[in-house]
């Protein structure tokens, strides 16, 4: 015989030995794949933009600026990012942890 239970960590969330019933097991291995396949299917509408995008605007992937990216973050520079957001790539500026939309974006350019 199989049944589910909730597992957490010793003195972490849950609790122990408790059982849990067929139906909201289901429920949570349904909850769970839906999910799973909405992130799925968002990873593959971003390779798919981005490969488009990349090929219209005569891009290609070059290491070296993410690590400049990167390097300026540290120093406290602002840096322009684009985020795939609602099918398209919205363009925001990043600094020191903070992320908010760049004056293009704002202004509806």
């Amino acid at each position: 015989m199989v049944d589910w239970r909730q597992v957490s960590g010793l003195d972490q969330h849950g609790d122990y030995h408790c059982t849990v019933p067929r139906d909201i097991a289901r429920e949570i291995a349904c909850e769970v794949k839906a999910f799973e396949c909405a992130v799925i299917s968002h990873e593959i509408a971003f390779l798919l933009y981005a490969g488009s995008y990349f090929s219209v605007h005569g891009l290609r992937h070059v290491r070296k600026r993410f690590d400049d990216g990167m390097r300026s973050l540290r120093t406290g520079t602002a840096v322009r990012v684009k985020v795939f957001f609602g099918g398209t790539f919205e363009s925001w500026v990043v600094r020191g942890g903070k992320c908010t939309l760049s004056d293009e974006k704002r202004q509806g350019v």
